[in-house]
């Protein structure tokens, strides 16, 4: 902002949970959740003058306007709570239900800094409660089916909603089926409705959005060297609610929220990740978006593309590394070109990304060449200014360039039985090389715990020339509690799946960490998530089932708790000592090989004996691709 222009935040932010077990066993858990938040803000405009944008001769003229200095107190205050039974009443059937109820109050004062008289801009209560049920049932392994019923009452809906969703899931061998239907509703915010921001003011009569989405897709492992995936999906969404432009400004107000009157969005996906060649690897992905206004009061938008929400992205990739240290990789990001309006007469124009990078075993010789044939600014794609603008949902004021991060796991640092300390050694220089955005651990550090372990642990990762983040394993003796970093347009969450009363080396989410990370996935400004945690979620077949006795125990809890998140992406896990690239339910897992010692079979191939680290390259739209890299090492 400028030197006059200032804003001021608080938050305190509360979250009570009782968990009570009923009967013997965990098959039957009673939770209670109450919470309070009080959000300020102040926003200082001392401005005599300000500048914007008006039309002279028709054209768009830069003029500048006495302002009267204001000060603008917005206070928001929310009491929820929820009980929900969760109840497992046969072995592959649970029944989950309960009740919610939210109560948000948001008062906003215009001060006037010249005479000092004040008006309250808005001043108004919402209020949203729910009862829910739902029924899973795991009937085949590798088979799901899901029902569940929401009934919504909101003070802004015309008497209740009723919210039905349905899911199946049907594993064939190494194919498997998904289809979904859920009933959409959502409310509008308070800055939708109360804003007193004149480049969005806010809409009073918005109604609440109400609608249908579907889709279907399958997965297909293609042996034991990749997977591909495909899902089409259709959504139909009535009154959606949408920021509209007002050029030029009436009265200061260049900008609304309004409701168009129906808008049917359908499009596929489609990935493939597969291993070609012994260390060559392919990646592609291909999302198509078509967005429609099919109805609204306004003829002229009938049949048109809904601004900024239709961009077309392909990705691919080509990576070949071996353990020996050469590397080299293709990247290629194209997305193609979409409106900046609701009446399609201004766009923004396409663009393609080409990054290239190769490495010798020389440090010195390592070699970064870039191109990128796009209109950029310190790396973000810039338009002309509209405050929901960028990528296909309307997030940010700019498209961020992607983030790559590095995932190393289980360095079992001061290990008396493996040369780990030495290996680490060889995968730190390797980060340092790759040069990411930021490197996350994701467990057992150390072998033992121990305080020298912690020591050169920390001491060796604070070498590392970007920022780094860790979420301990069951060998760390450590608790932490849950953290969320943003990065760009993703947000990363790091949880602790360490239990202090674990027998093998077991783990699991619990039910207050689950809680704490749903709240901030409702409520988290970044469009898209990833998580990371320590243990595997995901079961084991064969030479391999060994590791069920020390996986994550509570992970069809945590799957059910994460279904109402379609923003989340994936997860990052270690643990295994092992590459993994699977499904856990709808979401994509990936496992990463330890710095150290390997979990691998006769069948493996001979480089998955050597350490490893994945790397991962995290888009703007919501896509990612990752990788692991092997580094060569020698065990005894």
């Amino acid at each position: 902002m400028a030197d006059r222009q200032r804003k001021y935040t608080d938050q305190v932010l509360t979250d009570l949970a009782w968990e009570q077990p009923l009967g013997e066993g965990t098959d039957s858990t009673l939770t209670a959740r109450i919470y309070y938040d009080a959000l300020n803000s102040r926003f200082e405009d001392r401005m005599d003058t300000v500048t914007g944008l008006t039309l002279v001769d028709g054209l768009p003229t830069l003029r500048s306007r006495p302002n009267t200095p204001q000060q603008f107190d917005n206070t928001q205050r929310s009491l929820g709570g929820q009980l929900q039974h969760r109840w497992g009443f046969a072995p592959s059937q649970t029944l989950v239900y309960g009740v919610d109820y939210r109560r948000t109050q948001n008062r906003n004062v215009a001060r006037n800094l010249v005479d000092g008289s004040a008006s309250a801009s808005y001043d108004a209560e919402l209020s949203q409660g729910a009862v829910f049920g739902q029924y899973l049932w795991d009937f085949l392994p590798g088979s799901t089916l899901q029902v569940g019923l929401r009934q919504e009452f909101a003070s802004l809906s015309r008497g209740s909603q009723t919210v039905p969703a349905v899911g199946l899931k049907v594993g064939l061998g190494d194919t498997t089926l998904r289809a979904n239907y859920t009933r959409n509703f959502r409310v509008p915010n308070a800055v939708n409705l109360f804003s007193v921001d004149p480049t969005n003011i806010g809409n009073p009569d918005l109604k609440p959005e109400v609608g249908d989405s579907y889709d279907v897709g399958f997965d297909q492992k293609l042996g034991d060297i990749g997977l591909l995936r495909f899902t089409y999906f259709v959504n139909d969404i009535a009154d959606l609610i949408a920021f509209e432009s007002i050029f030029p400004a009436v009265n200061g107000v260049s900008g609304t929220y309004t409701n168009l009157g129906r808008v049917r969005t359908t499009g596929f996906e489609v990935a493939l990740n597969a291993e070609i060649a012994p260390n060559l690897r392919v990646g592609v992905n291909y999302t198509n978006t078509d967005p429609r206004i099919t109805e609204d009061r306004n003829p002229n938008r009938v049949g048109r593309e809904l601004r900024f929400a239709g961009a077309d992205f392909l990705n691919f990739s080509l990576a070949y590394d071996n353990p020996s240290g050469w590397y080299s990789a293709l990247w290629l990001r194209s997305v193609a070109g979409y409106p900046t309006n609701n009446a399609n007469t201004e766009s923004l124009a396409g663009y393609t990304t080409v990054d290239f990078r190769w490495r010798v075993p020389w440090a010195i010789a390592d070699v970064v060449w870039r191109h990128r044939k796009t209109c950029s600014i310190n790396g973000t794609k810039c338009f002309p200014a509209f405050p929901t603008a960028g990528g296909r949902g309307g997030w940010g004021s700019a498209v961020p360039s992607e983030v790559r991060l590095i995932q190393v796991s289980d360095l079992h640092l001061g290990s008396t039985y493996f040369p780990t300390d030495a290996s680490w050694q060889r995968v730190l220089a390797r980060v340092q090389a790759l040069g990411p955005d930021g490197v996350v651990c994701t467990g057992d550090l150390t072998d033992d715990g121990q305080p020298q372990d912690w020591a050169r642990a920390i001491a060796s990762l604070s070498t590392l020339t970007m920022p780094w983040y860790w979420v301990p394993g069951n060998h760390d003796r450590l608790a932490r509690k849950p953290q969320a970093v943003g990065l760009g347009n993703w947000r990363l969450f790091l949880l602790d799946s360490t239990t202090p009363n674990s027998q093998r080396g077991e783990g699991a989410i619990g039910r207050s960490q689950l809680m704490w990370l749903q709240r901030e996935l409702a409520r988290m400004a970044e469009p898209w998530a990833l998580l990371a945690w320590h243990h595997h979620p995901i079961p084991f077949a064969g030479e391999l089932a060994w590791l069920n006795e020390i996986a994550l125990t509570d992970g069809d809890a945590v799957g059910v708790g994460l279904q109402a998140f379609p923003q989340v992406k994936g997860l990052m896990f270690g643990h295994s000592h092992r590459e993994v690239a699977t499904q856990w339910g709808d979401l994509p897992v990936w496992g990463c090989p330890s710095t150290g010692y390997q979990v691998s079979l006769p069948s493996d191939p001979p480089t998955w004996q050597q350490p490893g680290l994945r790397e991962w390259c995290l888009y703007p739209d919501g896509t990612l691709q990752t990788w692991v890299h092997r580094v060569a090492f020698r065990h005894g």
